[in-house]
């Protein structure tokens, strides 16, 4: 009975210590997801920038893909609300 106990107690710590890092793990990865997600989103904004001066030139062809870029960029945010927020 005593080894039993022994055992027991040796298992809780190891699974105590095993707790810790996972807790560590998931904290790194909370905050390389967040990391990731500020440089998508600097990325993006960096090159929808570069876009938008483009369709401003009286010769472009983007009032034709415009409509599709907008919805495209409005899924590429629901899909990016629906990664951070996993309740929904």
């Amino acid at each position: 009975m005593m080894n039993a106990v022994g055992e027991l107690v040796i298992n809780r710590t190891r699974m105590l210590g095993r707790l810790a890092e996972l807790e560590k793990l998931a904290d790194v990865l909370n905050f390389s997801k967040a990391r990731m997600s500020d440089k998508v989103t600097e990325f993006q904004e960096k090159h929808e920038f570069q876009q938008d001066r483009r369709c401003a030139k009286p010769s472009s062809r983007c009032s034709t893909t415009s409509s599709r870029t907008a919805s495209r960029r409005t899924r590429i945010r629901s899909r990016r609300i629906l990664q951070l927020h996993p309740l929904l």
